[in-house]
């Protein structure tokens, strides 16, 4: 019987490795063939020798997919941010963050296009996002609002941009009529350019069944045109789940 030796150029060993999508839950070592995962190898069944060019312990920590954050602060433009590069020091390889159209352009090519890692981007209903504390949110909507910038910048970045974002609640939108026009001219820009509604929402002054029917209306209105199953994150803890998506 011949003696077997499996080299790799990276292994990670005795990691505790987590993939919810294959099911595996165990520890072992992962053997890496640049760029590709090669195989996942149970230490108490091994086919002979395993040696690598580079061996990284990873004994008391979990080895999972690269995860997938759906609300960061990494493009300029928003209130507040951290850079890009901070995501892979938390195990984060996708992201979607908010934007605002007046200073796309110029956040497209300092933060995204040459970034490697994959970012979209949520746009911003109001060009007053980007200005921040210099203008009161939301003190004209219709005046804040201009849908066919937002049609013309999502016709240029299809790639890039995954729908259209609003802040509301308490201190943004205090007065119920106020928070229901906000969320009815975003329904309305979505309806026009075909995309999905992304709404951070915290303390909102009206109860949650006045505001879902805005939310849920974009599920119902995407799900004609695409109907198809996929796999993605959801729930506040990130819970991996196949849903049926908009």
């Amino acid at each position: 019987m011949g003696f077997r030796v499996d080299c790799y150029d990276t292994l990670i060993k005795n990691g505790h490795i987590y993939d919810p999508e294959r099911g595996v839950d165990m520890i072992g070592h992962i053997g890496i063939l640049e760029p590709n995962i090669a195989t996942i190898i149970d230490p108490d069944h091994i086919p002979g020798k395993i040696c690598a060019h580079r061996v990284i312990d990873a004994t008391g920590y979990y080895v999972v997919p690269g995860l997938i954050d759906g609300h960061a602060h990494v493009v300029d433009g928003a209130w507040f941010n951290f850079p890009p590069e901070r995501m892979f020091e938390r195990g984060i390889t996708s992201c979607i963050g908010s934007v605002s159209w007046p200073g796309f352009n110029r956040n497209r090519k300092k933060c995204i296009n040459d970034f490697p890692a994959t970012i979209q981007a949520a746009l911003m209903l109001t060009v007053n996002a980007e200005i921040g504390c210099a203008a009161e949110l939301w003190a004209d909507v219709d005046a804040e609002v201009n849908i066919e910038r937002l049609k013309e910048c999502f016709e240029i970045n299809k790639d890039i941009l995954v729908g259209i974002k609003i802040l509301v609640g308490k201190n943004e939108t205090p007065a119920p009529e106020l928070i229901h026009r906000v969320f009815k001219k975003t329904r309305e820009a979505c309806d026009e350019i075909g995309c999905r509604m992304f709404a951070h929402i915290a303390n909102p002054p009206i109860p949650a069944s006045e505001w879902l029917s805005y939310v849920s209306h974009t599920y119902l209105q995407q799900r004609k045109h695409s109907g198809r199953e996929r796999t993605g994150i959801t729930g506040s803890m990130g819970s991996k789940k196949t849903r049926r998506y908009f």
